[in-house]
């Protein structure tokens, strides 16, 4: 996988460094499921992705039964979803995109949160 050459492009389209630091989390823990599995980043599938979710909700470290929330699927689906693409763009199409095909949890964001108040003064 070529995770330092995508996090170099989006680091020119973002400069949060705490968005940078989850996307490439999320990208190491999928790059070392897929060397656990056997495959390579253009040889996964949308199955491929679904158990990696699942595999993910079921690591030591969540609790027993314990899944990932419907936005933490959907922010791991939107990185996996941007590496692909840029894979995609590097390649001349020969890497397909096998996110496009995984359903999308639905999020509910009804709960109002409170601004803190370093926002509110930036406001």
């Amino acid at each position: 996988m070529d995770i330092d050459a995508f996090m170099n492009h989006l680091s020119t389209r973002t400069r949060s460094a705490e968005t940078l630091r989850a996307y490439r989390a999320d990208l190491e823990k999928y790059e070392a499921y897929l060397k656990k599995m056997g495959l390579r980043a253009n040889q996964a599938t949308n199955t491929t992705i679904e158990d990696f979710l699942r595999d993910l909700s079921e690591q030591a470290s969540r609790k027993r039964g314990d899944s990932l929330s419907p936005a933490s699927v959907a922010r791991r689906l939107s990185v996996l979803s941007s590496y692909y693409d840029f894979l995609n763009a590097r390649s001349n199409g020969r890497t397909k995109n096998p996110v496009v095909r995984v359903k999308r949890p639905k999020i509910d964001n009804v709960e109002f949160r409170a601004l803190d108040d370093q926002v509110v003064e930036k406001l």
